[in-house]
Formats: structure tokens, C-alpha cells, sequence
């Protein structure tokens, strides 16, 4: 290869070095569906020459020029640049795009599509949607994810588990991988709150929780689980008199999972267990009539349409059917809390949840 169709191979890489560096930050704001065009046409120039190099004499010399180019300061994250990247430059820049929050709706439905209908296509895109970190790719690729369960009619449980393997991904993620902690730590937060404030959305912070992931250091993953937990607990387990107006209430998401949770996580546990007592000690003695049949209800005051002794019930006998370790603990507590005085709600509390197990 003569120098100067060398140089000119080289000056169209660079071309597409700094396409690929602006795919990656606000540069986009400014891009049309023709400047979309001209990137995906200049990827596929540099497959070309990847696939043109191949066992080329010329081949090392080239990918040491294009290494050249990649030691230049240039903003690309983890993306090393040599001639084997080339091979794949459409899928390098496909996955910038839609990691950036800065695209289009219009131009992030047009890359979505360039993923196409041959074989394939559909399993790359559910591959990418486990990758890719923010909130647009996964915000829009959970709605695409979403339309197939709808069709698959596998129902809302799965699509929430679903949706919360996605989030998990792009927690874990972004708190292992960023450099700038109190940064991705907001960031995240954020992303709870918009999560939790969604119709299923405690459900799904609760499968969070409880997804099994065993890529990665054990450390770093229950460091992020742990800070979902935490989070969790000082915004979502709040008694009603502070809670902030329009936050879920994370003790009315469906009593399986909660029980689930506590059985993973002590702290849980133990908030869970505090919750549920004071809700039992805000309840007194209601008599009927002959006085002789009584039942227990709120004091005034209190909100009985969420909570009231029946649903008391469940949620303990809940937890009598989850785990050796979680029995024993919640038997113990209502032993110590009934002993405490001749009559009192957890004596009846230990009886009834026990009948309903």
C-alpha cells in the first residue's frame, strides 16, 4: 500500500474516530436523519477496510497507524481504537447512540430500527438492552421489552421482573463504573424515585432486590443492592405524617415480596417487624354489643381503609410461611410483645396468624 492511500485511509478513520467521539456527548443535539446517514455510511467504510486488510501484508502496519490515532486525547470511554474495532463499527457507534441522553426521540427511534428484522436481530437487541447504561436506552428499550411480554401475554409479574433485571443492570453499572461518586449516587436517586413513583414500581425495587446476579465481584454487587436497600428504607418505609406527599408507601406492595425481601436482608427485617408492630400498638379494644365479642381497630384518627387487624393478620402469617430463621425470629417477637401485659394485641395477633398459616 503506497503512503499516500495509506494517509488517505487513515484521515477517513480519523473522520470516523471523531464521528464516534461526537455520538457520545451533546454534539448530537445538532444531528439530522442525514447526519445520522453519514455516520452509519462512515462505519461501514471502516468495516470495509477491516475486511479489506485481512491477511494483507500490510495488515500490522495499519493497525499500528490506527492505534496512533486511538493515543490522541480523545473522549471514547472504554473504546480502544485499532483495526480489529473496525470489524464492528456499526454496532460501536449503534451503542454510543443510544447510551446518549443527548439523542432525539426521532433519531433514537431511527437507531433502534437499524437493528433490523433479519435473524438475529431481535436476540442483539435484547443482548444491547442488558448493556446499555442510560436512562433513554433504558427507559425506551424497557418499553420495546415490554411490548413483547404484552404480546408473549405473560403478564405484568414478568414484565416487572423483567424491567427490574434491566434496572438492576444499569445500577450496578453505573455505581461500579463511574468515577465520580457522588455524581452517579444522585443520579441514581433520581432514577429510584422516578422508579418507586410508577404504578408497579415498588414492585419492581422490591425484585431488585431480590434478583440473583453472580457476574462481578461479590463486594461491589452487594455494595449497589445495598444501597438500593438503604435508599429504600429512609424514602419509601416513612410513617404517613412524614412521608412526602406523592412517595409510595413501600409496606402496601404485595406481602409475598415483602417477606421475600426480609428474608434476604436484616435490616428489612428488622424495619419491617418495627413497622408492622406500631401499627399493631396504634389499634385498641373494640366490644360488641353483648360485650363479650371484641375486635381491634385503629384509634381516631387513624387511617383504617390501607391497614386494619385483618391485614395485620396476613402480613404475619406471612412471615410464619417464609423461612426457618424468619419464623423463629417473628415468634419470638410476638412472644416477648404478648407477655408484656395481661391483655394485649399480640397475644391474639400470635394466635389468629398462626391459625392462618
Amino acid at each position: 500500500m503506497s503512503s499516500v492511500a495509506l494517509a488517505d485511509i487513515l484521515k477517513n478513520i480519523y473522520s470516523f474516530v471523531q464521528i464516534l467521539e461526537g455520538s457520545r456527548n451533546d454534539t448530537v443535539k445538532s444531528w439530522d436523519e442525514s447526519a445520522l446517514d453519514n455516520a452509519f455510511q462512515w462505519a461501514r467504510y471502516c468495516e470495509q477496510v477491516y475486511r479489506q486488510a485481512e491477511g494483507k501484508p500490510y495488515r500490522e502496519d495499519l493497525d499500528n497507524q490506527i492505534r496512533a490515532i486511538g493515543q490522541l486525547p480523545l473522549a471514547l470511554g472504554d473504546v480502544q481504537i485499532c483495526l480489529e474495532t473496525l470489524k464492528g463499527s456499526s454496532e460501536t457507534l449503534r451503542k454510543s447512540l443510544l447510551q446518549n441522553p443527548h439523542l432525539s426521540d426521532h433519531l433514537f427511534t431511527a437507531v433502534i430500527t437499524s437493528y433490523g428484522v433479519a435473524p438475529g436481530a431481535k436476540e442483539d437487541l435484547i443482548k444491547d438492552c442488558f448493556q446499555l447504561s442510560q436512562t433513554k436506552a433504558v427507559g425506551q428499550m424497557t418499553s420495546h421489552l415490554a411490548s413483547m411480554v404484552e404480546k408473549a401475554d405473560s403478564g405484568q409479574s414478568e414484565l416487572n421482573r423483567c424491567q427490574a433485571r434491566l434496572l438492576w443492570r444499569h445500577i450496578k453499572t453505573v455505581l461500579s463504573s463511574s468515577y465520580k461518586k457522588e455524581r452517579s449516587e444522585s443520579y441514581i436517586t433520581a432514577k429510584l424515585m422516578a422508579t418507586a413513583c410508577d404504578q408497579h414500581g415498588i414492585e419492581i425495587l422490591l425484585h431488585v432486590l431480590l434478583t440473583q446476579d453472580d457476574t462481578g465481584q461479590c463486594t461491589k454487587i452487594m455494595e449497589c443492592k445495598q444501597f438500593v436497600l438503604k435508599w429504600m428504607l429512609q424514602n419509601l418505609a416513612l410513617r404517613k405524617s412524614i412521608q412526602k406527599k406523592g412517595v409510595p408507601d413501600l409496606w402496601q406492595a404485595p406481602k409475598q415480596f415483602l417477606v421475600k425481601v426480609a428474608a434476604e436482608y436484616f435490616s428489612f427485617f428488622t424495619a419491617y417487624i418495627q413497622f408492622l408492630v406500631q401499627l399493631g400498638s396504634d389499634m385498641s379494644l373494640e366490644y360488641g354489643g353483648s360485650g363479650m365479642e371484641y375486635t381491634w381497630r385503629f384509634m381516631h384518627g387513624k387511617d383504617s381503609k390501607t391497614f386494619s387487624y385483618a391485614i395485620l393478620l396476613e402480613h404475619f402469617a406471612e412471615l410464619l410461611k417464609s423461612d426457618q430463621h424468619v419464623t423463629s425470629a417473628v415468634v419470638k417477637t410476638l412472644e416477648s410483645l404478648a407477655l408484656k401485659s395481661e391483655v394485649n394485641i399480640w397475644k391474639d395477633v400470635l394466635r389468629d396468624s398462626k391459625s392462618m398459616r
